[in-house]
């Protein structure tokens, strides 16, 4: 945690289908069209003779290359033009639709519509449907708001998948995360003993007691300390059970006493692995002497994903989702690719396990990974309040230290409150009022006992979004 980054300078791009007046050429003539009015940056795929009008319907070629082009378009726009065999049109952009929805389910599909049987279509299919003529309204006032604030009415297809995969998560309105790492631990023994020592019941009394309804857990950061039994890190690592991965699988304990109360449990693990052991690091292909900066490869993140996907396997529907730390694009050199063998990993035993990669500490809720079904959400404070539930698909999701700021920690695992029981008891429900979920840091001592200041504030905050005792 704490890799501090502002927005992207880069402007949203914007795919665009159809004939001659989509081809690349005619884009560029028209860049001040689409930088003015719709505040992106446009690639064209159109040819002359080429998909909507009188050549052959190529529409469905156009959309293949434009997801073989691996561009994090923020828009597909088809523009018709009026078609000599409209038959084979109708039929060329339903299946390029069928394929977008397919591939890029989170991404807005829009229509500039030549006439108003175009406009029946796009209605018909829960295409964004804009006139290409003034009496329509033109280019700026749809799609003005589509492209700068990504919530038009039209997107609740997009939205309505994500909804379905989120709205757990989404009703459970907050809870609780809590760091327990091996951070000073010098040998195994000290490490095995605590995690004999933390008490799973007195957490899961805690989270009642507060009106809790999910709780993070952290499987390990950046040490070869690891809460969970793991033959695979074993095998790769040259350790024996229990040098490494505690005897004691955490975990499991937790979703099983968690699901007798209703409580679900996700997990934290990293895209880093354990990048900090001098020893261990290099055999899993991190760089020796490896520091924060350090870039990963692809050895070394289907390496760490076997690890992931033994734990995701064991433990399966019990663990409700994972959060990926550590998945820098820039610091560590991560693709949405060598992202995605972490998020087939963490479904290895459940299909329906939500993740999220954390690309570090933004201004706002960002979506990161395309396909991630919560933003990361890391913050330092409780201050940001979604505009909305949904962040390109993803659900609104924040996660932010109650403890005190202690140096450059922020507050991460602290005890004391940076911010009052009245203030989060007012900030919670605001939160989810737009739709967000909030997922609050606290510190967990040695026994699982929490900071009682800390609790005081928890309570509060059951208390004003009715979680508690519900």
């Amino acid at each position: 945690m704490m890799h501090n980054k502002a927005f992207p300078s880069r402007l949203p791009r914007m795919a665009l289908f159809g004939g001659a007046r989509c081809a690349p050429e005619a884009v560029r003539a028209d860049g001040r069209i689409w930088l003015d009015e719709l505040g992106c940056e446009c690639d064209g795929f159109g040819a002359a003779g080429a998909g909507f009008g009188d050549g052959p319907a190529d529409i469905p070629a156009q959309v293949e290359r434009a997801i073989a082009s691996g561009v994090r378009y923020r828009m597909f726009t088809f523009r018709p033009d009026a078609a000599t065999d409209a038959k084979a049109a109708d039929a060329a952009f339903r299946a390029a639709v069928a394929r977008l929805r397919e591939t890029r389910p989170y991404v807005p599909v829009a229509m500039l519509a030549p006439d108003e049987t175009w406009l029946a279509t796009a209605r018909e299919l829960d295409v964004l449907p804009s006139g290409d003529w003034e009496p329509h309204g033109g280019l700026a006032p749809l799609y003005a708001a589509l492209v700068r604030g990504w919530s038009v009415g039209a997107v609740r297809g997009r939205e309505a998948a994500a909804a379905r995969r989120t709205q757990r998560l989404y009703e459970t309105k907050w809870g609780v995360f809590n760091h327990f790492l091996g951070h000073g631990c010098k040998t195994a023994a000290e490490w095995n003993a605590k995690v004999e020592r933390l008490d799973v019941r007195r957490i899961a009394d805690q989270l009642e007691a507060c009106g809790a309804r999910f709780y993070f857990f952290t499987v390990m950061q950046g040490r070869r300390w690891m809460c969970a039994p793991s033959r695979t890190f074993d095998e790769i690592a040259g350790t024996k059970p229990g040098e490494a991965c505690s005897v004691r699988d955490l975990p499991l304990e937790l979703a099983a006493e968690l699901g007798k109360r209703g409580i679900d449990l996700y997990l934290y693990f990293t895209g880093d692995g354990p990048y900090l052991d001098p020893e261990i690091g290099p055999r899993f292909s991190l760089p020796e002497k490896a520091t924060v900066f350090c870039q990963i490869t692809e050895p070394f993140v289907r390496k760490w994903a076997t690890v992931l996907a033994e734990l995701a396997a064991r433990y399966g529907g019990t663990v409700k989702g994972w959060w990926l730390d550590g998945c820098y694009d820039d610091i560590r050199g991560y693709t949405p690719e060598l992202l995605g063998l972490y998020a087939e990993a963490a479904r290895a035993g459940n299909p329906d396990a939500l993740v999220a990669m954390n690309n570090g500490v933004f201004p706002a809720h960002t979506k990161y990974w395309p396909e991630e079904d919560f933003t990361a959400g890391e913050f330092n404070d409780f201050f940001c309040v979604p505009e909305r539930r949904f962040v390109d698909g993803a659900q609104a999701f924040q996660l932010a230290p109650l403890g005190l700021r202690d140096g450059d920690h922020s507050g991460w695992g602290r005890p004391g409150c940076k911010r009052s029981a009245d203030y989060m008891a007012r900030f919670v429900p605001l939160v989810n009022e737009n739709g967000g979920v909030v997922c609050i840091d606290v510190r967990v001592n040695p026994d699982g006992s929490w900071d009682p200041d800390q609790m005081a504030v928890l309570k509060a905050v059951g208390q004003a979004t009715g979680t508690l005792g519900r």
